[in-house]
This record gives structure tokens, sequence and C-alpha cells, in this order.
């Protein structure tokens, strides 16, 4: 079946997440070392709870900042100055548009995740663009893939879902009738600190499950799959 449209998943897909927590957060310490060790396991590529991991920061830079809601918007707001246009990004979204409907799905926050995309510079290139607090719904619950696609009359198996998470990405996405292609990597890679490397580095794919390097690699991957199609008649 030949695919019509593709759905992308936002952070570690689009957006290196990785890239933007470590620089910021190697921002914020200056010269001061953290214990990269213990931050690294409590943000968990950025899944873990905010809360541990925000108090813990507090305490390790100074922050004047006492509530969590405080704490989470400078988190947000780091994170954020790391999203910034890049011109490979917009050139591979510019022709993959061509030939696909082209949407986005993604767990968080308006704020953040628009804020992600509106930094980008990549809004224009999906409709719709589904983030899971405006619609009540997460990933990887069935009515989120629902509420992407009501409005393209597309069939599922004609949809391709591109993520890098294994359960809320690939085997949602799979549950909900669709081809799903996984991403090993983020679109760029860390520097610093060692052990953000270490977790950015490219991971094992899901079992069964067809998977590319990074999202450079996804219209290899498509050609591939045309090709191997059988010729219309």
């Amino acid at each position: 079946m030949s695919i019509r449209g593709i759905l992308f998943d936002l952070d570690g897909t689009l957006f290196a997440r990785e890239v933007a927590f470590w620089s910021w957060l190697q921002e914020e310490a200056g010269a001061q070392n953290l214990d990269w060790a213990t931050i690294a396991e409590l943000d968990a590529r950025g899944h873990g709870p905010k809360a541990p991991l925000l108090e813990h920061l507090a305490l390790a830079l100074g922050w004047p900042e006492r509530s969590l809601d405080a704490r989470l918007q400078r988190l947000r707001s780091g994170v954020l100055r790391y999203a910034r246009p890049d011109p490979r990004l917009h050139d591979l979204l510019r022709r993959l548009q061509r030939g696909y409907r082209l949407g986005v799905v993604t767990n968080g926050s308006s704020q953040a995740q628009r804020g992600k995309l509106r930094g980008l510079q990549i809004e224009e290139f999906f409709d719709p663009i589904i983030v899971s607090e405006e619609v009540g719904h997460r990933k990887p619950e069935f009515a989120i893939f629902r509420l992407a696609t009501r409005g393209w009359s597309i069939v599922h198996g004609e949809l391709l879902f591109v993520g890098d998470d294994s359960l809320k990405d690939i085997g949602a996405a799979r549950g909900a009738g669709m081809i799903t292609l996984q991403v090993l990597s983020e679109p760029a890679r860390v520097a610093d600190p060692e052990i953000a490397r270490t977790i950015a580095a490219v991971r094992e794919p899901a079992d069964d499950t067809a998977s590319v390097p990074c999202l450079w690699d996804i219209e290899d991957w498509l050609d591939g799959r045309q090709s191997q199609s059988p010729s219309r008649v």
C-alpha cells in the first residue's frame, strides 16, 4: 500500500531536544561541575518527572525560583532558545510536502511544543499540529492518532508515523494501523558532557520495526520502499 501522509513526532525526531537541553544546562552551569549522571537519570531524555529534576537543578545552581511552575518556565525558556531555524530541515520538509500530507503529533505543553515549532520555523509545513495538552490525549493513546488524521480522508494503512520512542511513537502508531519508521538518533549531535553523548547515541530499534539512523535518511527509506512495491498495471 502506498504512503499518502506522514505524521511526525517532535522531540528527538524533528527537534534535537537533547542538544537543546544539555546546551542550555551547560550555559546555566558555566564553569561549575554538576553531577551530570544524576541529572541524566532524572531527566531520562525528557521523559522523567519534572519536579525532582528541577529540585535538583535549583539546589545545585542556586536558582532564586521557589515554585515548580517558575522552575519549569526557566527550563522551557532555556530549551526554546536552542530551537533555531535549520535550512536543511526546511529543505527536507519542502521536498516531502510535494508528495505527502504532513502533520505533527507531540506530547507536551502548548507553550513548549508550539514554541519549538516556531523557533524551528516549520509550522507552515504541517496541518494538523496535534499537541497533547491542547487535545486532552497523549501518545500512546489511540485517540490522539485519530484526531490527527480525521481531516485527511486517508486510511491509517496509507499513513507513515515517524518517531523515536519505541512505545509511545512506534508501538502506538502501529497499534493504530499505521506504517511506522523509527529514527534512532536526533537530527543533531550532543557535544558535551560525555554522558550526554552516550545518552544521545544511536539506539537499538524496536523489534520488527523499520528504522533509519536519523531524520535525514527518510527520503532514501521512502524511495527504497517505493522501489520494492509491486508495479501498478
